[in-house]
């Protein structure tokens, strides 16, 4: 029942049912079903902070302004290379809303140079509380109440899982 949910209408999914499907080991499958067969890249991983997120144990932030370039994201310097069995991540991100406080990322970066400007970028979901991640708070002057800090990936590596959708199809 709640599989057919899930792959129905997710939004409807309490918190509660969610961490049901997560602990009993169904997780991969509602995310076929609802992908049509193949697994939906970071959805799984996304399941296992869904209640915590909901519930404002955890915090979340999306990472796409980077010192250089602001928000022009074909000017991104931030890459994502292929390793094993996931992919490694190093760059920088600027004025992050929440990125100090955050346990989690969405994050772009590029993760194939060579190709077209439109598909050239990927989003990945990032566990911000690891070793190499690096959090600095900017020294601001304005819209003091919000917290903008830059977050500096330094071979971070992230499973495959990770990726959020397919890769280069980040800003689609």
């Amino acid at each position: 029942m709640l599989e057919q949910l899930a792959t129905q209408d997710p939004s409807r999914l309490s918190a509660d049912a969610l961490d049901g499907i997560i602990k009993e080991g169904r997780a991969e499958a509602v995310a076929r079903a609802m992908d049509g067969g193949q697994v939906r890249a970071g959805l799984i991983i996304a399941a296992g902070y869904e209640r915590a997120l909901a519930r404002g144990e955890k915090i979340g932030c999306f990472g796409l302004t980077e010192p250089d370039f602001g928000s022009f994201a074909q000017g991104m310097r931030t890459r994502a290379e292929r390793r094993g069995d996931g992919w490694l991540l190093n760059g920088t991100k600027a004025y992050v809303t929440n990125g100090y406080i955050s346990d989690l990322a969405v994050m772009t970066a590029v993760s194939d140079p060579r190709a077209s400007r439109n598909n050239r970028i990927s989003m990945y979901l990032v566990d911000l509380n690891v070793e190499s991640v690096q959090r600095k708070k900017l020294n601001k002057q304005v819209w003091i109440p919000s917290d903008l800090p830059r977050i500096e990936f330094d071979q971070v590596f992230v499973p495959r899982e990770a990726l959020m959708g397919e890769a280069g199809q980040g800003l689609q």
